[in-house]
């Protein structure tokens, strides 16, 4: 949180440098002074890092992490308008694949996954894929069963965004994505830059709220942060090893998304 506004850290889509960025960004800004009171405690620093405990997992239930919800935003700092990143969810997927945090804390108890997937943690994509759509949806849906088949990474931006995402699960169906009804009960003030433009539609946002393009310089030679296997040495975006079945898989479940982002369709998919 800063005073001007709230950040929301969706996971796998680059928070990390952006929140690296605004810490120095506003370090800058700081009087002498200023800083000596934040040091201690006298008055509220001017960038707050907020670990919030996990709401929407069975399995992580109550663990803190930076990955807080809108519903978490304290109600002191609602009003603020909401800086956020999103990126394609097809890279997305490649690079959480790629990462392999799941072949230590895989989405149910090890026993199951084994019995299923003998080779474990030996997967191919396709098989964590399947992984992820049948443990890690049951995971966040707990017990709750939408209507549509929708994929993982749509319930976690459902739950992420969302006023009341137990309810928008609970009556998600083909019509409701369809006629992007779901856009209504979406947080309101939320600003989505994306990742493959990270440094140039973040620095468009801090001069929008009143920062120097003097004081924005910095950005450009700022090395990115927790780079893994989704990102190419040129940080461009990849999804290079995903099979053709997949893909269609990822098209038709995280369609709610692809509707908010039509961007991210693949170019011949952009009129649907």
């Amino acid at each position: 949180m800063t005073d001007d506004f709230v950040m929301l850290n969706f996971p796998k889509t680059g928070s990390s440098f952006a929140r690296h960025v605004i810490k120095k960004l506003y370090a800058q800004r700081l009087s002498r002074w200023r800083a000596a009171l934040e040091a201690l405690r006298i008055c509220p620093r001017s960038v707050k890092d907020l670990r919030m405990p996990k709401i929407d997992e069975d399995l992580h239930y109550g663990i803190k992490d930076q990955h807080g919800t809108l519903r978490q935003i304290p109600s002191a700092h609602r009003h603020k308008r909401i800086l956020t990143i999103t990126r394609n969810p097809l890279s997305r997927y490649w690079s959480a694949y790629r990462f392999r945090w799941w072949a230590e804390h895989p989405p149910v108890d090890k026993s199951v996954i084994l019995e299923r997937y003998p080779h474990f943690p030996e997967l191919s994509f396709s098989e964590y894929y399947e992984m992820m759509h049948i443990y890690g949806r049951a995971n966040r849906l707990r017990g709750i069963r939408p209507k549509a088949d929708v994929g993982l990474y749509t319930i976690q931006f459902i739950q992420f965004y969302f006023k009341d995402p137990d309810a928008v699960l609970k009556k998600l169906d083909d019509e409701y994505i369809g006629n992007d009804t779901f856009r209504v009960d979406m947080g309101e003030n939320i600003r989505f830059i994306h990742q493959e433009n990270m440094e140039s539609e973040l620095k468009e946002f801090l001069l929008e709220i009143g920062f120097s393009p003097e004081e924005l310089a910095f950005i450009d030679t700022t090395a990115k942060i927790n780079v893994t296997g989704g990102t190419s040495d040129s940080g461009e975006q990849r999804d290079d090893g995903l099979d053709a079945e997949s893909v269609e898989a990822i098209l038709q479940r995280d369609r709610l998304l692809f509707r908010l982002f039509p961007e991210y369709l693949p170019v011949e998919g952009r009129s649907a």
